[in-house]
């Protein structure tokens, strides 16, 4: 019987898993990750304005693994030996016949130990309780989001709506380093999104960069500061620490380089956002869509070389995306469509019910939904 180890329990790993499931007789599986659970990262902002409840955006891997008959190893990997097939756990060592890297992406800081110490981020569940914590407290009046990408966007309208609902007013200002906010999206969905933060009278600060932050005072490049301030960076995320040490190519973001099969090597496969798979030119965004894809893709792959079978070749398929703000408006892109406004809405929370871990999380979010729309 071959083993094979996925590092990650997050959407690509658990997708991996599930992939492997109709194998249990032939394979063992086992998945490793530092946390205990899995969060559903595309609501994480939802919990600031008290739209969805926390406890719907978590599922116990322990629980899960008994569902999907993996073993589940809780502890943080620190290393991988690809050519001995090995990986370094804190308190252990995981031989394997394959692997699956897929233990997503993090906050990137940009080695500013200083700020990854104060500020707040929204890495999982538990960073956004402590967010709103923060806003529950009612000593900050001006919130500071470093980075003006989805999800900075989306941040900043949560935090206003939690506001807006208790009849208060705060400063929430997003700081952009870049003389445009929102990156390579179309010009009309950023015209849509920056329309709209305008109304809900969300300030923009472009060509700009956080340049300290500390005692609840944040001073910009420009050297504009804030007092009595709140700093949240969203200003982009990078892979784990064990990736780069792989010893394999990977892009500026830490992601490893793959094939046209996801492919490290001939045991070793990667997927999710620790995968950069080139696609017309360019890397394939880091989507929840395509980390679920790939990790079927690279079980099913796996299994194909067990059986001797012919690898097959990833061929991505991009279903779109959507930015959904706080106030009942989105935009976005599906399947080659320009969707906005209240469809758009009801498109971007239907499939995350959809793609949401358990029944149980479902049925939540579709009452919390219900009355929070």
């Amino acid at each position: 019987m071959k083993r094979i180890v996925i590092i990650g329990g997050g959407f690509a790993g658990l997708s991996a898993a599930t992939g492997l499931l109709k194998y249990k007789k032939q394979v063992e599986v086992v998945l490793a990750d530092r946390k205990s659970h899995a969060d559903f990262l595309p609501l994480l902002p939802d919990i600031l304005s008290g739209r969805i409840d926390d406890k719907f955006l978590s599922v116990d891997l322990n629980i899960l693994a008994v569902k999907l008959c993996f073993e589940f190893i809780n502890s943080s990997v620190i290393g991988v030996d690809l050519e001995n097939k090995k990986i370094s756990l804190i308190d252990k060592e995981l031989l394997y016949d394959y692997l699956i890297i897929a233990a997503g992406s993090k906050t990137n800081f940009y080695n500013n130990v200083s700020i990854s110490k104060s500020a707040f981020k929204l890495d999982d569940v538990s960073d956004a309780q402590s967010l709103l914590n923060c806003l529950n407290s009612q000593r900050i009046e001006n919130f500071i989001i470093s980075g003006g990408g989805y999800t900075g966007t989306e941040i900043a309208a949560n935090i206003w709506r939690y506001f807006f609902k208790k009849g208060e007013k705060k400063r929430i200002i997003i700081i952009e380093k870049a003389s445009k906010p929102l990156g390579m999206l179309p010009e009309w969905m950023k015209q849509y999104v920056l329309d709209n933060l305008l109304l809900l009278g969300v300030e923009m600060r472009l060509d700009a960069r956080i340049e300290a932050y500390s005692e609840n005072k944040v001073i910009l490049s420009g050297g504009e500061s804030f007092a009595n301030a709140a700093l949240i960076w969203a200003a982009g995320v990078k892979t784990q620490d064990f990736v780069k040490n792989t010893g394999c190519e990977c892009d500026r973001q830490g992601r490893v380089i793959v094939d046209e099969y996801l492919r490290l090597n001939s045991n070793c496969f990667c997927c999710g956002d620790t995968a950069h798979f080139e696609h017309k030119g360019s890397p394939l965004r880091m989507s929840i869509q395509f980390a679920i894809m790939q990790g079927t893709f690279a079980a099913e792959n796996i299994m194909r070389i067990i059986d001797k079978r012919e690898l097959k070749k990833y061929r991505p398929l991009d279903l779109g995306y959507i930015i959904s703000m706080a106030n009942n408006k989105a935009c976005g892109n599906v399947f080659g469509f320009k969707v906005k406004g209240w469809f758009a809405v009801l498109l971007h929370y239907s499939m995350c019910v959809f793609r949401s871990y358990s029944m149980a999380n479902r049925l939540g979010l579709i009452k919390n939904l219900f009355k929070g729309l």
